[in-house]
Formats: C-alpha cells, structure tokens, sequence
C-alpha cells in the first residue's frame, strides 16, 4: 500500500471516527420536552392529551432520545381501551423526534357492562375495571353510540358474533343504525332499528341464512312511505324459509316524521303535474214516462 493511500485510509477513518462522535454526542444530550417533539396521528375520538399522558409515564424528560423505547410505549398505549393498536416511531436524524399512530377501537354494543368492538370482543368491562368512571366520561364526551343488548340467558362469544352478523346484515340492507338488542328467557331474539323489529328467533345456525332473505323483501320495505306505513317488523323466527312480514302498530317518534315529511312532499309536488281538464257532461234527459197498457176484457159470444 502506497503512502498516498495510506493517508487518504487514515483520513477516512478520522472523519467516519469525528462524525460518530458528533452525532452520538448529540444524540445522547437530554431532551427537555418530549411533548414538543412528539406528533400523534389518527386521532378522531380521543384528544392528543390523552395520548401524551400516556407518554408522561414513561418520565422520559430530561433523558436522551436514545434511551426511548417505541416498544415499550407502544404496549402501554394498547391498554387504553379507546385504542385498538398504536404504533411508535422514534426518528434520529437530522431532526429528532417522535411518532405515534393510532388506531381506535370501533365499538359497538354494551352487553352486561362488556363493551364490545366490531369484532364483538370485550374491549373493557366497566364492572370490573378500576377506570370505568373514565371509560364512561370518554364514551360521553366521543357521543359514542352502543347498541344495548338485554338477555335473559347468557350469551357466548359465538352467539354474540352471529349478533353482530346479523346487525351488519340489517344495517347494510336497511341504511339504518341497530339501536337495541333484546332476549326472552327461551333464547329468541329481536333486533331493533328506528322503523322495524327483526324476530330472529333462535341464535342457530338456520338464523344467518332466513336472515340473508331479508335482502329481497328490503327493497320493497324502502318503497313504502314510512309516514304512512303500519309495518313495525320482519318475522324470522320461524321455521319456513319464508320471510315473514309483520304488522305492528307502534307510532312512529314525532322528530322523525317531521324531519321526513317535507322531504317527501317536496319530491311530491315536483312529481306531480298540472291537472287535466275535466269536460262537464251536462245531465241526460229524464226519459218521457210510457202510457201503461190496457187491458180490455174478452167477452165470449152468446
């Protein structure tokens, strides 16, 4: 090796070795505020404070962002029962600074205290845990909406996942939300929306296919005019293959007739069109009264 590369080896390395240097110093310098550096992302129900509390715990100020861990933090935000899955990333250079994504748990019935997610698992049970207060306080404030679900007979977590089937079935074929959920001590079931109550009887495996059928009744359900119709409920408890249309009076909420009234005459005066004209038919003639017949009596000859 010549003199020439020797000097230009020993020049690399010096820089390489003042480089590292520089930037483990800096590195390893205390960060005052972590709050400052730190940016939250996906954020719809809960606050960012709520986020940094959480970072607050790891007492990180004052230490050097080497010293974060994202794993750590990650784990500590999953058991925020608002949050599905947080994912932490810690940036080094040129700036530093930390990232924190959040995805939010999708809630979607209260059922004995259990707050279940959309995949109808218990995310938290306010009977037994310690931040229930907060947990309900958060549900307030996020005007989070839960369909309540009231049984008679304990509900297992496959029978509570054929409900949340059925609810996705008759959300998406109706357009509107399931608002309750109730049981009779014989284990059938009736799911409620604004409009209609769906009798789905027996949580067997039968239940999901007679459910599936209401698809092709729906479309003559939405022509109804909901001002004026007396249908309450679908009927598929029973046995038959056959969707069962029910008819229960039950008065429709005043709030929801008078927010879908004008809407409805609205399309009805643009549909309708000028009246025709009616010719007037002038009465016809009593007819003439006919004289009546006489009868002349036969005399017979002498």
């Amino acid at each position: 090796m010549s003199a020439k590369q020797i000097l230009l080896s020993t020049l690399s390395f010096l820089v390489l070795l003042t480089t590292s240097f520089f930037v483990f110093h800096e590195l390893s310098q205390p960060v005052v505020d972590y709050d400052a550096i730190t940016w939250v992302y996906g954020l719809k129900a809960l606050k960012r404070e709520d986020i940094i509390s959480k970072l607050h715990k790891e007492k990180l100020n004052g230490k050097p962002i080497l010293l974060v861990n994202p794993v750590r933090i990650s784990n500590r935000l999953k058991h925020h029962p608002f949050i599905a899955s947080a994912k932490v990333k810690r940036y080094l250079y040129p700036h530093r600074k930390i990232k924190i994504y959040i995805e939010e748990t999708k809630f979607w019935a209260n059922y004995n205290g259990r707050l279940l997610d959309r995949n109808a698992k218990t995310v938290v049970n306010l009977t037994r845990s310690l931040c229930a207060s907060r947990t309900r306080a958060l549900l307030n404030s996020t005007n989070t909406t839960l369909v309540n679900i009231s049984a008679r007979k304990a509900l297992s977590d496959t029978e509570l996942a054929t409900l949340l089937k059925l609810c996705n079935l008759i959300e998406a074929s109706t357009k509107l939300k399931v608002k309750e959920i109730t049981g009779d001590q014989e284990g059938n079931y009736t799911i409620h929306t604004n409009f209609y109550k769906f009798k789905v009887g027996l949580l067997d495996s039968k239940v999901l296919k007679r459910t599936q059928r209401v698809t092709l009744v729906l479309d003559q359900l939405r022509s109804i005019d909901k001002n004026k119709t007396d249908l309450d409920y679908i009927d598929l408890s029973l046995s038959s293959s056959e969707v069962i249309l029910g008819k229960h009076m039950a008065a429709i909420p005043a709030k929801i007739v008078a927010a879908i009234k004008p809407k409805a005459d609205e399309a009805k005066n643009k549909a309708a069109k000028p009246a025709a004209k009616v010719k007037v038919m002038e009465p016809a003639p009593a007819p003439k009264p006919q004289p009546k017949p006489t009868t002349v009596p036969v005399v017979a000859p002498q």
